[in-house]
């Protein structure tokens, strides 16, 4: 009866003593469990364009539009003025102020504007559009394509450099491009501008930029 009994708690106690050793290393590899970074799932937002938007841009641009100036009429007893014979190309500039709703979408004020010097006069005219325009991006951060279109005034004005007043022409216009934000903050954007300015021609401007755009 005792030999029974001396091997029933040998038993119990060589079970008690491996389940001891047995727990360390369950509860070690539970602690390491724990300390495993948590995924990020809001990299996205985090980088994102969605709010406040306001970028600037320049580059090179090109009108059609052709400048009134003065030309010999007749015996040269007096003089008229013509249509010039060639558009004029110079200094793109483009602005935006707006809001993001969303990553991938973008509702701005939007000024694009071609500068150059005047052949009849001293001084500059600008060839541009000022009003709404509508960015739709590709994806939801950089790098990515995207489209815009948008309307507003055409304006034709004329500024002397003997003074800052100058002359202006208002009438309808629309515009559309294509850009490609290659980097954060960073893009190259394409502009077509087309004006309804039948007394100036209705003329057409186009404008390639590199644009800085902070979101």
């Amino acid at each position: 009866m005792k030999p029974t009994l001396a091997v029933i708690v040998v038993l119990f106690c060589s079970a008690s003593l491996c389940q001891a050793q047995a727990q360390p290393p369950a509860r070690a590899a539970s602690a390491h469990a724990v300390e495993k970074p948590a995924p990020q799932t809001d990299l996205v937002t985090a980088s994102g364009r969605k709010g406040f938007v306001i970028g600037v841009g320049v580059g090179f641009g090109a009108t059609n539009w052709k400048e009134l100036v003065p030309r010999t009429c007749g015996a040269g007893y007096y003089y008229c003025t013509a249509r010039d014979t060639k558009g004029r190309s110079g200094v793109f500039t483009n602005f935006k102020v707006g809001y993001a709703p969303s990553d991938r979408l973008m509702i701005v004020w939007h000024s694009s504007n071609v500068f150059f010097g005047s052949s009849a006069e001293s001084g500059f005219i600008t060839d541009g559009i000022g009003g709404g325009s509508v960015l739709f991006y590709v994806s939801e951060k950089a790098p990515s394509v995207y489209v815009l279109g948008g309307a507003g005034y055409h304006n034709i004005m004329h500024v002397s450099s003997e003074s800052l007043a100058g002359s202006n022409t208002f009438a309808f216009g629309i515009r559309g491009g294509v850009g490609f934000e290659f980097a954060r903050h960073w893009a190259v954007e394409g502009l077509v501008q087309h004006s309804f300015n039948a007394a100036e021609g209705r003329p057409t401007s186009i404008g390639v930029s590199l644009n800085w755009i902070w979101y």
